[in-house]
Formats: structure tokens, C-alpha cells, sequence
């Protein structure tokens, strides 16, 4: 399991208002291209969004489930990418001194990616879901406020 942890500068509640909203998972989660379509009122637990995903050759069209929903604190997912494979991520916000640590954990599931998992593989994740959570933290910044 890949585990990163980092923290922005931004509210936790608007740093939930980006994940709560699946169009902006391509502006901020690396290797995301675009949103197909949304099924449910995300992300309530049994709702998904249909995506495009993939680096250079390696594309793929499928869906992310919520599995597990704490408004404004925590999103479990079931994020699959066949033929690939299948992912669940684990999204945590905790309210700090100058913003929001926000934890991911990331493992794989199902597919190729669980049987080659290995430290390496591991490592590019990790790499991945930190400049992902930097993109997440800027958006989140970039929120208006409404007071």
C-alpha cells in the first residue's frame, strides 16, 4: 500500500469541496484526462463517475465508486482502470495549524497491478499522489470564499 501525506494551505472544507465535486479529478490527479460522466450524487456511498485515464500509450475508459463517504473528513474509493487494474484509495483530511493534512492511501485491488506490485511500483505511486495532492491543495486555495 502506497501511503502519502501532505498539507496545504487551504480550509478542510475546501479542500473537501473539490474532491465532493468529480469534474475537477483531471485538473488535479495525475494521469486523469476527463470525466465521461457522473452516476449518483457524488460522492455518496454507490455513486461513480466515468473517466478517461492513462499515460501516453496506455489509455483506458472506466469509473471510480465511492465505497465509503465522512462529509468533510474522509472518501474511500474503488478507482478502476481495466485492463490494468483496480485501485482502492483512501482519502483523509485533518484540519492543522496552517491548512489540511490530507492523507491518501492508495492499494491495488484487482488485476495486473496487484500481481507486479512491488517496492518500485509502490515508490512511482507514491511520487504520483504527492504532486496529485499538491494539485489538490492548489485548487482548493484557488476556492472563493463565501462569507
Amino acid at each position: 500500500m502506497s501511503l502519502t501525506s501532505v498539507i496545504v494551505a487551504a480550509r478542510p472544507e475546501d479542500v473537501w469541496a473539490v474532491l465532493a465535486n468529480p469534474r475537477t479529478y483531471p485538473r488535479w490527479v495525475v494521469g486523469a484526462q476527463r470525466i465521461r460522466g457522473i452516476e449518483g450524487d457524488w460522492p455518496t456511498p454507490g455513486s461513480r463517475f466515468f473517466h478517461a485515464v492513462g499515460f501516453g500509450p496506455f489509455r483506458t475508459k472506466d469509473w471510480t465508486r465511492s465505497l465509503e463517504e465522512v462529509t468533510g473528513r474522509r472518501l474511500v474509493m474503488h478507482a478502476r482502470m481495466w485492463p490494468f487494474g483496480s485501485a482502492r484509495v483512501e482519502v483523509e483530511l485533518e484540519e492543522v495549524e496552517h491548512g489540511t493534512r490530507i492523507t491518501m492511501a492508495e492499494s491495488p485491488v484487482r488485476g495486473p497491478v496487484e500481481v507486479v506490485y512491488n517496492r518500485l511500483l509502490d515508490r512511482l505511486i507514491h511520487l504520483r499522489n504527492v504532486v496529485s495532492l499538491r494539485r489538490l491543495g492548489v485548487l482548493a486555495a484557488r476556492r472563493p470564499r463565501v462569507r
